[in-house]
């Protein structure tokens, strides 16, 4: 029985405006997932794998009822023990639900967030309240545009664990123009700095902070049969694009999931299957019309990252 990441939507509501946000508009709709309706789900799906990670987020989940996060994550933990929740920190209850459920802890930080700083408070006053936090950041033109001492001098003091996510632009929302050139060149600057500093002898302050990054070990597979979401109205959904956009296309018929699997696998081979990192990517989905015109640069980032 495969693996397989389901990443749960329980509303796409969100207050806080990100102008980088992949879903648009989409966060005024403040529709929320019944939970019968996702237990069904959940169970039709692990009927045909092993469900090995389910990812909560939104919309921003801090905007939920307290109860409601509660038995959310209560459900979850019934189909899969690795549970991780996303939030931005606006009100603190994601917080209390990890810790009390003791699942893992997500918090994104980025210049472009309208609230940042009171997401920065809100870490620096909280983050020895919970330990398994994890700092979310997407490398975004404000990130670009710092020298890798002010990034990492910056995250020193939260002294938490950061994750650098690519930014990929949505059908809904397409504000950057962020080549993959140069958000690889981005990640080894910083990666190089990171590790040169914290292993020079004449460093006076070491930086405590791990940076989460990929090794060949831990790459997963990209493809749409490995990853599936689940919409707040209660559809399956998978990752497309549309002229390098991404966009979901939806279905509460898996059916069709299982169809655009194997069309997405007979062409992802094609085109990848010579690739030393095949079906063990760093991309969190696949682009093929990209790769197919472009070219794809990832293997030199992984090549890279795994040689630090």
């Amino acid at each position: 029985m495969q693996d397989l990441v389901v990443s749960v939507q329980p509303t796409f509501y969100c207050e806080n405006h990100c102008p980088y946000c992949y879903l648009g508009n989409e966060i005024r709709n403040n529709e929320t997932i019944d939970l019968k309706t996702l237990e069904s789900r959940l169970f039709e799906l692990s009927g045909i794998a092993k469900i090995s990670q389910i990812d909560l987020f939104g919309g921003e989940l801090d905007f939920l009822p307290m109860s409601y996060l509660l038995e959310l994550v209560k459900l979850c933990k019934k189909f899969s023990k690795e549970i991780t929740i996303s939030t931005g920190a606006r009100t603190g209850l994601c917080l209390s639900v990890a810790r009390d459920e003791k699942v893992k802890l997500g918090i994104s930080l980025n210049e472009e967030r309208p609230h940042n700083k009171e997401t920065e408070e809100f870490i620096l006053k909280y983050k020895d309240y919970y330990k398994n936090i994890t700092i979310l950041m997407v490398v975004l033109p404000s990130l670009i545009k710092k020298s890798p001492v002010e990034i990492c001098d910056y995250l020193q003091k939260f002294n938490l664990p950061v994750t650098f996510f690519r930014y990929i632009s949505s059908v809904s929302n397409n504000p950057y123009n962020i080549s993959s050139s140069k958000y690889i060149k981005f990640i080894k600057e910083l990666y190089s700095w990171y590790i040169q500093h914290n292993q020079s002898p004449y460093a006076e302050n070491l930086y405590t902070f791990p940076i989460v990054y990929p090794t060949k070990e831990s790459l997963g597979s990209p493809l749409i049969s490995s990853n599936i979401f689940i919409l707040p109205n209660g559809d399956y959904s998978w990752v497309a694009y549309r002229g390098g956009l991404e966009y979901f296309k939806a279905s509460s018929d898996l059916s069709i999931w299982k169809k655009d699997s194997i069309s997405e696998y007979k062409r992802y081979y094609k085109l990848c299957n010579k690739c030393p990192y095949f079906n063990n990517c760093l991309a969190e989905h696949l682009d093929l019309d990209t790769i197919e015109n472009k070219g794809c640069l990832l293997p030199d980032l992984i090549q890279y990252l795994s040689g630090i």
